[in-house]
């Protein structure tokens, strides 16, 4: 879980830095896109947006592990995210067509986009499900498990909120720099969803100890406590 996001963040700082040396370029050296369309990318921006893609397997294997555990082994959910996952690393990584603006191609970006909207929508709503189906309505546990389901319903609607975007403007923006826009956010999206999750588990552990603590039975004052003799 450490290494995870240790690789998480110096993979997204690494990307921020490579941004950061793209824009320098556009905006200060003088050397602007002069038109919104455009027939190529920088080394820059190539190498950050294969880091982004390492950075979204990362966040989904973490996932997908979580998802293993909730749902006590289900092979099957856990195959779908584990192809839909590999599928979109592949893709992205062995053939950068879901960047490319001067391929023609829509079948793989496609595919790219889909199979990132299967895994993140599978990990989402299958977190969701199982943590309805833990809620008994006892006192300790539903609080806890309230505030999961809203958690893993944020981040998941975000993060497929984002791939949707991308598959949209592919579609009607193929070729453009418009489709460039998400995928500078999309790395450190998944990152700080990452972060989030576990940063969670602090304020879980004191709404356990309040949900305990309120369950708890209380004496009467007016029952008075027996003398030893």
């Amino acid at each position: 879980m450490l290494n995870s996001i240790l690789s998480a963040s110096v993979l997204d700082t690494v990307h921020v830095c490579l941004v950061s040396d793209s824009f320098w370029d556009i905006l200060l050296h003088a050397r602007p896109l002069q038109k919104p369309s455009f027939t190529g990318l920088s080394w820059q921006l190539t190498t950050s947006f294969t880091i982004v893609v390492f950075v979204m397997i990362i966040v989904q294997s973490f996932f997908c592990l979580r998802v293993w555990k909730v749902s006590g082994g289900n092979r099957f959910i856990v195959t779908i995210i584990i192809l839909a996952s590999v599928i979109q690393f592949g893709i992205a990584v062995c053939t950068y067509e879901y960047i490319d603006p001067t391929n023609k191609s829509r079948t793989l970006p496609r595919l790219n986009f889909i199979s990132c909207l299967v895994c993140d929508g599978t990990i989402a709503a299958s977190l969701v499900y199982f943590f309805r189906n833990f809620r008994v309505g006892q006192p300790r546990t539903e609080p806890v498990l309230q505030q999961l389901i809203v958690l893993s319903v944020n981040t998941g609607t975000l993060l497929c909120v984002i791939t949707a975007m991308m598959l949209a403007l592919f579609e009607t923006k193929r070729g453009s720099a418009f489709l460039l826009a998400p995928q500078f956010i999309s790395g450190k999206l998944y990152t700080n969803t990452l972060i989030a999750t576990l940063n969670s588990r602090r304020g879980l552990r004191e709404l356990v100890d309040r949900s305990i603590a309120f369950s708890l039975p209380t004496i009467p004052s007016s029952i008075s406590t027996p003398a030893v003799v």
